[in-house]
């Protein structure tokens, strides 16, 4: 994805998970083409269907697209006509643009919130490079609530460059981004969240150890039920604000050698606001 199309991705996040339609990419003369992108639940696979955190649907026109799992989370750009459809109604018919196929974005089983003993130690073995703020050539970057039930994360983070395409797959397969959570941080109204950012290197020979020094990003959308249950079972009520935390080195990847805790904090309950 070129850098353009990195920086809108992160940039229109915010907007996306509170209204439907607000900006758009320029389509020159023809300004009732609005294109934008979708971080949306998949509903239905036939037709392709996709809710937006305001609840709209978007309904794809792609008889192609036919390895989709309702229930999980996707990322892709849109299309569509103003003139032919109000950007206001509860369901739009579009298509999918410039090559643009939805990326699935759900946080796979094993990284989804878990609960820590309060004496163990949190997994991660690697900062990311930013959970909440600035990130040179991409810019803001900030976690967002979907609704009550997920928190969707950009996570710029750390990798090897590789040329080659097998590789570069290889490589973003050794990352992991896990959430755990302690019990005993429960309290005053607050949910503490922490996103572990885990590489997978296996055995590693001394002075031959895996420079990483470049940064990418991804999605990931977390299921936050069944903790929100485990706070009322501990507090007596629900949460009143989320926080995630993170470890972050914007400078350089390391064993988490000189990386800093970096917090977002979320209001909670979404449906509330």
């Amino acid at each position: 994805m070129f850098m353009k199309q990195m920086k809108f991705f992160l940039a229109t996040l915010a907007i996306l998970i509170s209204v439907s339609f607000t900006s758009c990419i320029s389509n020159g003369d023809n300004n009732t083409k609005y294109t934008q992108l979708a971080i949306a639940k998949c509903t239905d696979y036939f037709p392709p269907t996709f809710v937006l955190a305001s609840g709209q649907k978007l309904i794809v026109n792609d008889a192609t697209l036919s390895d989709l799992s309702t229930g999980v989370f996707y990322a892709f750009y849109f299309q569509f006509d103003t003139a032919e459809q109000s950007p206001t109604a509860s369901s739009i018919n579009v298509t999918l643009y410039g090559g643009s196929t939805p990326t699935a974005i759900s946080a796979k089983n094993e990284e989804q919130p878990a609960p820590l003993e309060d004496t163990d130690v949190q997994p991660a073995n690697a900062p990311i490079h930013t959970l909440n703020g600035y990130a040179s050539g991409l810019g803001q970057v900030n976690p967002a609530m979907y609704s009550d039930d997920y928190i969707i994360v950009p996570v710029v983070y750390w990798i090897k460059s590789e040329t080659d395409e097998t590789k570069m797959k290889e490589e973003l397969a050794k990352h992991t981004f896990e959430m755990t959570y302690k019990k005993s941080e429960m309290k005053n109204g607050e949910l503490v969240l922490t996103l572990n950012h885990i590489i997978d290197d296996g055995e590693v020979t001394e002075g031959k150890e895996v420079t990483r020094d470049k940064y990418t990003y991804t999605y990931k959308v977390y299921e936050i039920r069944n903790v929100i249950n485990d706070f009322k079972i501990e507090t007596g009520s629900a949460p009143t604000k989320v926080t995630i935390k993170a470890e972050t080195n914007s400078n350089k990847n390391s064993l988490l050698e000189g990386a800093t805790t970096q917090k977002a904090s979320l209001d909670y309950p979404v449906s509330k606001n």
